[in-house]
Order: C-alpha cells, then sequence, then structure tokens
C-alpha cells in the first residue's frame, strides 16, 4: 500500500527561510506544495464522498447496517442477495468514483490549454 506524504514548506525549511542562488529556482515550488497538498486531499476527500454515496445508494433501506457501513461487513452477511447487492453497488460506487475524476481531469486540462495560449511563446 502506498502513503502520501506532506510536502510542506514547514518540512523543507520553512516558507520565509532564505534560497541560495543556485537553488533559487525551487523556491516557487516549495511556495506551491501546500496548494497541491490541499488539491490532492480535497481530490481525495470529494471521490471518496461520491464513492460512499453511490454505494450506500446501492444497497437496499431494509438491509443491516453493517451493510451499508462497508462492503466487506455485506460480503460476511448470510444473504446471497444481499451480497450480491453489495458487490454491484461497490462496482458502480468505484465506476461513479473513476468517471467523476476522469471528467475532472479532463477539464482541468482544457482550462490549463486555454489559459496557456494567453502566454507568450519565448
Amino acid at each position: 500500500m502506498r502513503s502520501v506524504t506532506s510536502t510542506s514548506p514547514r518540512s523543507a525549511g520553512g516558507r520565509g527561510a532564505p534560497v541560495e542562488p543556485r537553488r533559487a529556482d525551487a523556491a516557487p515550488r516549495r511556495r506551491a506544495a501546500p496548494s497541491c497538498d490541499l488539491g490532492l486531499a480535497l481530490g481525495i476527500a470529494v471521490t471518496g464522498s461520491v464513492a460512499v454515496a453511490v454505494y450506500r445508494g446501492g444497497i437496499p433501506a431494509d438491509a443491516p447496517a453493517a451493510a451499508h457501513e462497508s462492503v466487506g461487513a455485506a460480503l460476511a452477511l448470510p444473504d446471497g442477495g444481499l451480497r450480491e447487492q453489495a458487490r454491484e453497488a461497490f462496482t458502480t460506487a468505484l465506476h461513479s468514483a473513476s468517471t467523476l475524476s476522469a471528467v475532472f481531469a479532463l477539464v482541468t486540462a482544457a482550462v490549463v490549454l486555454t489559459l496557456l495560449r494567453k502566454v507568450p511563446r519565448t
């Protein structure tokens, strides 16, 4: 399992720390790191929230509470029909989250390309 680590300026010497002239190009990247961290955290939160909402929407209302909380708990229940519904709901949830991420990436790429057209070539 991979973990996400923070690359915030605080861990890299602080925001106001002096920068050596030979490393001056690294300073803007250090200042941009909190924005990247925020984007990563928000992306994970939004994608996960969508997946959970879609999963819970695919589980019948009369199902045990454990089935609404996790797919693992739903698969451990003895009801075969509920297990199949949980599998289907989980697959649909992952597809929905993946589709949302892909659409967001395409929209972001279109915005970046549009904005880069205004930048003069050097």
